[in-house]
């Protein structure tokens, strides 16, 4: 915190000044905002609710009615523009008694901040540092002096270039490593989704070739075995409403052959291929359909 930043889930934020929302005065007695309820002079108490002259009650029945802006809202409501424009002027106010304090201190630092090397030299910390402290301040100034500082103050740059790399190549090696594992971990969830869109695959065809068994079932077995017992009970049957049922659901069985032939010439046309695989079965539908129009006629 003393940096100016504080860790909260593993990350790094800023923490700032905290600043209170302005606070607005109300006289409890008026609801005005420009005195408390202490230096109020008014004789009598207002309704909070209407803005008339008697106290607030919950038998209050009449329309609400700010006291300050006459709007349809209880008297000290956030929305009142009379409340808003004071909020602002109050916030208008901190910024500006907060930018005289940053301008004082700036000033103040300046003018009371005054450093000179002669005067404030280092202090030493022991008697060893102090003892080369007095030697190197009775050395004469010479040129192998300078050179001998100049020559210290690149090997501080140096070594401060050598830390500076260092910490570069720590840097880009924990990006490295964390890139590298992204990847991996990408990869593992590509891979697992491919996986998954397969078996949706394999089972989407299970079921279609499910229901293309049904389908061969019902079409070729069950609906031809339903019309040879509506020919035997239709010759069996002498009411005239039972007739005309079983001659509807024959009439359905037919329709639902006849479009089933139809759309598998309709594929066959499409695929060429496969028409020696339906054919067979289109024929024999045909022919179990005719047969029994035959026999019903």
């Amino acid at each position: 915190m003393d940096t100016g930043r504080i860790s909260i889930g593993h990350m790094k934020n800023t923490l700032k000044q905290y600043h209170p929302p302005a606070k607005i005065s109300k006289c409890m007695k008026c609801f005005s905002h420009h005195h408390n309820t202490k230096e109020c002079n008014s004789q009598v108490q207002l309704c909070i609710r209407c803005g008339l002259n008697h106290p607030f009650n919950n038998n209050c029945q009449n329309e609400i009615k700010c006291v300050n802006c006459d709007q349809d809202h209880y008297a000290g409501h956030s929305e009142c523009p009379e409340v808003q424009q004071i909020r602002r002027q109050i916030g208008q106010n901190h910024k500006i008694k907060r930018t005289q304090l940053l301008i004082n201190k700036e000033q103040d630092q300046h003018l009371s901040y005054d450093f000179n090397k002669q005067k404030f030299p280092p202090l030493p910390s022991s008697p060893m540092q102090q003892q080369h402290h007095e030697d190197f301040q009775s050395r004469p100034y010479t040129y192998a002096t300078a050179l001998q500082s100049k020559q210290q103050q690149q090997q501080q740059q140096q070594h401060i270039s050598y830390i500076n790399n260092n910490q570069s190549n720590y840097i880009e090696n924990v990006l490295t490593a964390f890139t590298n594992k992204i990847e991996y971990r990408l990869q593992q969830l590509e891979e697992r989704l491919i996986n998954q869109v397969i078996m949706i695959e394999k089972k989407v065809d299970n079921l279609k070739f499910t229901t293309s068994e049904l389908e061969t079932v019902i079409y070729e077995t069950i609906l031809p075995v339903i019309k040879v017992i509506h020919k035997c009970s239709f010759n069996n049957t002498r009411n005239t409403s039972a007739r005309d049922k079983l001659t509807k659901y024959s009439n359905d069985i037919t329709y639902l052959l006849t479009k089933r032939d139809t759309n598998q010439l309709s594929k066959e046309n499409a695929n060429p291929s496969g028409s020696r695989m339906t054919q067979s079965s289109v024929n024999k539908s045909r022919q179990t359909t005719s047969m029994e129009q035959n026999n019903s006629e």
